[in-house]
């Protein structure tokens, strides 16, 4: 399924954090326009959360950390290339 970007979103941010946005596009080989790195650091951010909420749970049950284990890292590696 294919995303479509069609809903608006605005925001009021400080010079400060949009200068950090601006620098990170900086580095990136294509240099995404701030909307385009905006959605990339929010899904990066997302997937992290994902994979971190898995990884605590494996601590909580040590029966099934090697399953967790593969499967964090499989999302890992699934979001990197994604990128």
């Amino acid at each position: 399924m294919a995303l479509i970007n069609d809903k608006v979103l605005q925001m009021r941010v400080s010079e400060d954090w949009l200068a950090m946005i601006d620098d990170w596009r900086r580095f990136q080989p294509d240099i995404p326009s701030r909307a385009e790195a905006i959605r990339r650091l929010v899904g990066c951010a997302l997937a992290f959360e994902s994979v971190a909420d898995k990884a605590i749970s494996a601590l909580r049950n040590p029966e099934s950390a090697d399953e967790v284990s593969r499967h964090v890292t499989a999302s890992m590696l699934e979001s990197a290339l994604d990128q």
